[in-house]
């Protein structure tokens, strides 16, 4: 059972859910408390909530493309796609160090995380917000929109995702990935394709971004 079979009950709960944990997220900082663990604590309360408004409806976590039936065709789609992307991003970077090498400075000058958070810092940003953005923008949100079509649903989809990241900017990163994610969801029927996809992109570009300054100094 793939994308599809959200109904607009679980989807206003699912909504609901995140809505409130991004609320106490950011009540929670107002009293200076470190984000990154908080951040990684709600992020784990989600991904239990989400799939706990999935289990009861009788097909386990099938409607979010989380069957085990799912899993390793999924593994493989993704290990698949992820190998695709990444030759073609190895193809994209080689032409921008030739041509617009200025370009790099947008993933080797940014201010992340000093050296002592970084690791926390990787399992939040390449494991369990990815984990956590696939189960909600793909698993619930494309899910719930692909009755009306496959289509609409990328679109809705990848447009709530590039909102959700806001106040920051959007950027082409994050609308392409939405976009691509969504047809290896659709295409391999499996969230765990998707969740593997944005779990080795996200691990590479911010590899890049605090490895960079030594790669390209």
């Amino acid at each position: 059972m793939g994308p599809g079979k959200i109904d607009a009950k679980t989807l206003g709960r699912a909504v609901l859910l995140v809505a409130v944990l991004e609320w106490a997220g950011l009540l929670i900082s107002r009293y200076g408390v470190p984000k990154l663990p908080v951040m990684a604590m709600l992020r784990m309360v989600q991904i239990i909530g989400l799939t706990g408004l999935v289990l009861p409806k009788g097909n386990g976590l099938a409607p979010i493309g989380l069957a085990p039936s799912a899993l390793q065709g999924g593994i493989k789609s993704g290990i698949k796609w992820s190998a695709g992307f990444g030759m073609a991003a190895i193809l994209v970077l080689a032409a921008v160090m030739v041509f617009k090498p200025a370009l790099l400075d947008t993933f080797t000058r940014s201010g992340f995380p000093r050296p002592n958070a970084m690791v926390g810092f990787m399992i939040l940003a390449c494991v369990i917000g990815p984990v956590a953005e696939e189960i909600f923008f793909r698993g619930c949100l494309f899910g719930f929109f692909r009755k009306w079509g496959f289509w609409p649903a990328m679109t809705l989809s990848t447009a709530l995702f590039a909102l959700a990241h806001l106040p920051a900017r959007i950027s082409l990163v994050q609308v392409t990935g939405g976009l691509l994610l969504a047809v290896v969801y659709e295409t391999s029927q499996s969230l765990y394709a998707p969740i593997i996809v944005h779990v080795l992109g996200n691990t590479a570009i911010y590899t890049l971004i605090f490895f960079g300054p030594q790669l390209f100094p």
